[in-house]
């Protein structure tokens, strides 16, 4: 993968929205120096730092493509709501799955233990 050509194509992306890099950072649920750092062509998004979340009998069905590894691996997914928090502890032994209650929103928190805290926003109610 062209790191540049990607950069270039986040950025042209970015604006032609009339998006800030923190508008876009906060979105996608990862941080403005990370933007910025795929823009300047210095790294690419990482599609495993990804959880899909999707309603399966009445829970939040939460898969990942991420490598769970010993030495790399998630360590926990949390759904935070207004008054609520709901954290799973994740093994590399298990894989990158688990089930959480249903909140018609909030936020998916999880943790890579090389990489850092990951953030995605959900709502049940937008497709």
């Amino acid at each position: 993968m062209d790191q540049a050509r990607t950069g270039a194509l986040i950025r042209a992306l970015r604006q032609n929205k009339q998006l800030t890099q923190r508008q876009l950072a906060d979105a996608i649920g990862v941080s403005d120096k990370a933007v910025s750092k795929w823009e300047r062509g210095c790294g690419t998004p990482d599609a495993g730092h990804r959880l899909a979340a999707e309603l399966s009998d009445g829970e939040w069905y939460l898969t990942s493509d991420h490598p769970m590894r010993r030495e790399h691996y998630l360590s926990f997914a949390a759904l935070v709501n207004e008054d609520t928090v709901v954290l799973r502890r994740l093994y590399p032994e298990w894989g990158a799955q688990t089930r959480l209650p249903y909140f018609a929103h909030g936020t998916l928190l999880w943790y890579c233990t090389r990489h850092g805290l990951f953030a995605q926003k959900i709502d049940a109610h937008k497709k």
